[in-house]
């Protein structure tokens, strides 16, 4: 028994090394030894590596050889045949997806394999460029990627590789008609874009044009056009009968979860529809001007509303957000270590290279007057005041101090 162990042990180190040096390599030769009970019958192909992930998790299962060979069989020989193996892969719509024969290592190798991850994301990119954006098949492509990635380097991605051809999509879209596909295409991004990124698409580009394109619809509506017999009120139930049906055949491609209240996108999501249903409804009241007193007005889209716009004030408020809760954060160790306000807001300008000095003799509702970048100030309950536009003092928090010099 101690003998056939042996020979099984020298059998799997001679047919790991000959596998991993590809001579095996996309062969369906079967190899077995039957000296040895443990040891299953065993084929390897480069497409299908199941077997050889059985084989080294048997190594390991059974302690058959120490830890350390078994890492030195992965390091040494197996990740530079899986190196070799995504750099001559090309992601093409009828070859195979690099996730079916990568993904089946991920419980063995684990972190090992994200030293691929670069190369794959680069080439992932360049299909940007000879895909259709709107083609499903380039987010099948890419689903299978969501966990595996970090979410960090695949958002960053994901903005830099396919936003912006969203973009083009959303302002290049013809939104007289629902095109079920395309529309449903655009929509399935919802389950790769971070949602702030997905939100300010569609809040930034799509429906600022649908809302346009509704309004155009009913601007056929208007007194002038049918009180002097130019429209007739047949003509006038055709036109806003057109318009409700067109209305329910974009709003039924959009799913359900998109526009609950309860959900990230659900509540931005309701206010456009609701709005256009507003415009219907005023329409028919002769009331045209629901759109123009709204955030989709056309004079506030061209200057500031798209996603470009959308995305920066989200980034602004995220930042905004996150130097209160430091600030909230270093006011309590402040507390906690007898350590003012002020030493903290002059540790907060030094930092940032920016002046803090008191002005001598100036004085606000009993407060000493600071200049802190280009503001006067005064520091009152761990609070800094400033004036702004000679309408009294309001508070002011360091990044808006920092926001209005770069300005």
């Amino acid at each position: 028994m101690i003998l056939a162990c042996f020979r099984g042990c020298i059998f799997m180190l001679s047919l790991l090394y000959l596998v991993l040096n590809g001579v095996y390599e996309r062969s369906d030769t079967v190899l077995s030894f039957h000296g040895n009970p443990h040891i299953p019958p065993f084929s390897y192909r480069f497409d299908a590596p199941e077997a050889l992930i059985e084989l080294l998790e048997l190594l390991v299962d059974q302690q058959i050889l120490p830890m350390q060979a078994v890492e030195e069989l992965v390091d040494h020989y197996l990740m530079p045949r899986l190196r070799t193996a995504v750099s001559e892969w090309s992601p093409s719509p009828r070859g195979v997806p690099v996730h079916t024969w990568l993904h089946p290592w991920l419980p063995l190798l684990k972190a090992k394999l994200s030293q691929l991850y670069p190369e794959i994301r680069r080439k992932l990119e360049k299909t940007f460029d000879t895909w259709d954006i709107l083609d499903p098949k380039l987010q099948a492509l890419l689903q299978p990627w969501v966990g595996v990635f970090d979410s960090s380097s695949f958002c960053r991605f994901l903005v830099r590789a396919a936003v912006p051809r969203l973009v083009v999509a959303m302002q290049n879209l013809d939104y007289t008609s629902c095109d079920v596909r395309k529309a449903s295409s655009l929509l399935g991004w919802h389950s790769l874009l971070p949602t702030a990124h997905f939100e300010a698409l569609f809040l930034g580009e799509f429906f600022p044009r649908w809302l346009g394109q509704l309004q155009g619809k009913l601007d056929q509506l208007l007194p002038n056009n049918y009180s002097n017999g130019t429209t007739s009120a047949a003509e006038k139930y055709s036109t806003c009968s057109g318009a409700v049906e067109w209305y329910k055949s974009w709003r039924g491609v959009f799913p359900q979860n998109l526009l609950l209240p309860d959900t990230d996108a659900g509540s931005g999501f309701r206010q456009p529809f609701t709005l256009a249903l507003d415009m219907m409804h005023g329409s028919m009241e002769g009331n045209m001007r629901v759109l123009q007193g709204s955030p989709y007005a056309p004079h506030i889209c061209r200057s500031s509303r798209t996603y470009f716009t959308l995305i920066q004030q989200l980034a602004k408020k995220s930042k905004k957000e996150e130097t209160q809760q430091q600030m909230a954060k270093a006011r309590h160790r402040a507390t906690a270590s007898n350590v003012s306000f002020k030493d903290l807001v002059a540790r907060f300008a030094l930092e940032k290279g920016i002046e803090f000095a008191p002005l001598a003799g100036k004085m606000e509702a009993g407060h000493q007057l600071y200049v802190i970048g280009t503001h006067k100030c005064y520091l009152h309950q761990d609070v800094l005041f400033s004036r702004k536009g000679g309408k009294g003092w309001w508070p002011i928090a360091l990044e808006d101090v920092l926001g209005e010099m770069s300005e």
